[in-house]
């Protein structure tokens, strides 16, 4: 499975995402639990957008009168993005305009062009539950920026600003060994290298295999074998190291498998080390 193909966030305040529940870092925010508020949600003042006031949609120290459930991230070319408004709370009467934008950015992030535009009316802050919803052009390595400005009359009252980010469609990624040869007790250290242009993610679990008349053949650890279950994240020219523990191996050639996937992409690979068990 693509671990997270699309973050949600849901501001009254929680946040999670879609698919698994792991622990990874990274420079933006992207599908992973948990992302930190202030680094998803953009300062709309560093734009061309007015201020958030926290009035309607949270955050400037205040909880706001919708709950908020919003796309952010890496998501693939062509996803399906959101911005859904509920009551946060009570229904409350709110007889203003939400404005729906998703716009397309340079790389510094300015303004490039608007991609979709809808102006909703709420009477309540339940009134369109569907909330907006709306699909990212089909190219790679481009930036977008997923907006709401609750509007009364002319002014711009309330801003919820997040930012997308749809990567290249490519994953270059290899694993190694630390040393070629071993004795069949031995610790290994794997390395991961990631050689973009795409963030990688993986977990911990790997796999050991033996070449046996020219085929891999699986080896069943000896004994249990534990796994925290985090997620990785490695970006384009970063490397990821992690010991194994090698049991009893007989004399031979091995290798270690293990998955991986691109951020924001469909792509998995499995990559490869291999080595050897002598005396």
């Amino acid at each position: 499975m693509n671990y997270f193909a699309q973050l949600f966030i849901l501001i009254g305040l929680t946040i999670v995402s879609a698919g698994c529940s792991s622990n990874k870092q990274s420079e933006y925010p992207t599908t992973a639990t948990p992302v930190q508020v202030n680094s998803t949600i953009l300062k709309a003042s560093n734009f061309e957008f007015e201020n958030p006031t926290g009035d309607w949609f949270c955050c400037e120290g205040k909880q706001g009168k919708f709950s908020i459930e919003s796309s952010a991230g890496t998501i693939i070319p062509g996803g399906e993005v959101i911005i859904r408004l509920k009551p946060n709370g009570e229904e409350v009467t709110v007889k203003r305009d939400i404005r729906f934008r998703l716009t397309e950015r340079n790389e510094d992030r300015t303004y490039a062009r608007t991609v979709d535009e809808i102006t909703l009316y709420y009477e309540t802050t339940n009134s369109h539950p569907s909330g907006y919803t709306t699909k990212l052009p089909g190219k790679e390595g481009t930036f977008y920026f997923l907006s709401a400005e609750a509007i009364n009359g002319k002014n711009v009252e309330d801003t919820l600003l997040t930012s997308l980010e749809v990567p290249i469609q490519q994953v270059v990624a290899s694993m190694s060994t630390k040393e070629q040869n071993y004795k069949g007790t031995e610790r290994v250290k794997l390395v991961v290298n990631n050689e973009g242009p795409t963030d990688l993610f993986f977990g911990t679990p790997y796999s050991l295999q033996k070449m046996e008349d020219k085929k891999w053949v699986p080896i069943e650890p000896a004994g249990s074998v534990m796994f925290t279950m985090i997620g990785i994240m490695v970006k384009p020219g970063g490397t990821w190291e992690q010991e194994a523990q090698l049991e009893n191996l007989a004399l031979g050639h091995y290798r270690f498998t293990k998955e991986v996937e691109g951020e924001g992409t469909n792509i998995k690979l499995q990559i490869y080390a291999e080595f050897d068990v002598k005396n």
